[in-house]
């Protein structure tokens, strides 16, 4: 009688490793798949930010030759050169309307599926 305390204390504590094993197992397997899934999404965001940036090139040399067409070459990349840098003050004031938050709130989306 004595004996059957014992084996049930036992096959509790046999039940309870087994239990934590498996939850080890189950964080390992969610983590790799959120991993995984960063990786890939900041990837994807690199390499379309790599062709934004390549098509944004040629616009700029585009818009600046035909402006080039109508004024001096020299004048028209000027104009061009003068746009780009007001586009990058204004994103620069409303960096945090424009970029900080939206990155923060994908990461928070990411992070908490």
């Amino acid at each position: 009688m004595e004996n059957q305390p014992k084996e049930a204390f036992n096959e509790i504590v046999d039940h309870l490793q087994d239990y934590v094993e498996i939850q080890k197992e189950i964080i390992k397997l969610q983590t790799v798949k959120h991993g995984s899934t960063a990786v890939g999404n900041i990837a994807a965001v690199m390499l379309l930010a790599l062709f934004l940036l390549v098509t944004y090139l040629f616009l700029n040399v585009g818009l600046a030759l035909f402006i080039a067409t109508l004024t001096t070459h020299f004048f028209a990349f000027l104009m061009v050169g003068a746009g780009n840098l007001l586009v990058a003050i204004l994103v620069y004031l409303l960096r945090n309307t424009l970029v900080v938050r939206p990155i923060q709130n994908l990461i928070i989306k990411l992070t908490t599926e």
